[in-house]
């Protein structure tokens, strides 16, 4: 099947659904809400807490909502058939994830279809040299973790590379840091900067809108990464170039050989089991 008919077949079914949903709002309309979104059926059936098998957190979903629909808007068909091939994107991605997590494919093959995935929409054309990050945001136990065994605080300039929302960047922020977030994606850059406005803290963080295999970690005293494995091979020279100027490294949920072994390993009830934090301390 051509990549138009499959856009053909998708509007088709996407039409259906929307009607459908149009008609389920108070009033019959021609838009829908997010709310009203968020309980169609088809992703309901996605959708489940962090650490279940779901593909997609709620959490996520909202994200993907706020990138493609205006603050205050409500989506068009034309919008709900891009929210639609957005979320199938990154369920295929994280399935993907998933499958490195749990080692039943090789890692070559779980990265190849990855790379597949981020050719699959022409609005977000990228190499997956450039759009490393997995879908779902760091959640707070994590952070938290992260930065307690980074020990950061007010004299730390910490770099998190593939930030997405900042999250990460606003919390150590918040302990006095200044926190550099790199992310690729221009609507999550965005979200970051409106993130980090809205904490007050704007002035302690700055979010680069760039290629985390290319940005220069000389001015990092401590750096978080949430990468998939390809993310993590094309920026390990930097890492390891970090980690021997005594710069500490902390992972979420995949390791970084190149490193050497983990100083510490944490796991919390709160999340799956695979999904840990990894610290590398700086080389002696």
């Amino acid at each position: 099947m051509t990549g138009i008919a499959s856009c053909e077949a998708d509007f088709l079914d996407c039409s259906k659904h929307f009607a459908q949903l149009c008609h389920g709002e108070d009033d019959v309309t021609e838009v829908i809400s997010m709310e009203t979104w968020l309980g169609w059926p088809w992703l309901q059936e996605r959708l489940g807490p962090p650490g279940s098998k779901a593909l997609l957190t709620e959490e996520a979903a909202r994200a993907i909502w706020s990138q493609l629909i205006p603050e205050g808007s409500q989506a068009t068909l034309s919008d709900f058939v891009k929210l639609y091939n957005e979320v199938c994107m990154s369920c295929k991605k994280a399935t993907a994830i998933q499958a490195l997590l749990r080692g039943r494919t090789g890692r070559r093959s779980a990265e190849r279809t990855l790379a597949q995935v981020q050719g699959e929409s022409a609005e977000h054309k990228a190499t997956v040299e450039a759009r490393l990050a997995p879908f779902n945001p760091t959640p707070p136990c994590a952070v938290t973790q992260a930065l307690d065994a980074l020990t950061v605080g007010p004299n730390d300039v910490l770099y998190d590379l593939g930030c997405g929302d900042g999250c990460v960047l606003v919390a150590a922020a918040a302990r006095g840091a200044r926190a550099v977030g790199v992310e690729y994606d221009v609507q999550l850059a965005e979200k970051a900067r409106k993130h980090a406005a809205d904490a007050g803290v704007a002035d302690l963080v700055s979010i680069v809108h760039g290629d985390a295999c290319t940005i220069d970690l000389a001015p990092a005293t401590k750096i978080f990464v949430y990468l998939v494995p390809a993310g993590l091979d094309c920026i390990a020279p930097s890492l390891v170039a970090a980690q021997s100027r005594g710069v500490p490294v902390a992972s979420y949920t995949f390791t970084i050989p190149s490193l050497g072994q983990p100083a510490q390993t944490l796991i919390a009830e709160t999340r799956a089991p695979e999904c840990r934090v990894w610290l590398y301390n700086p080389n002696p």
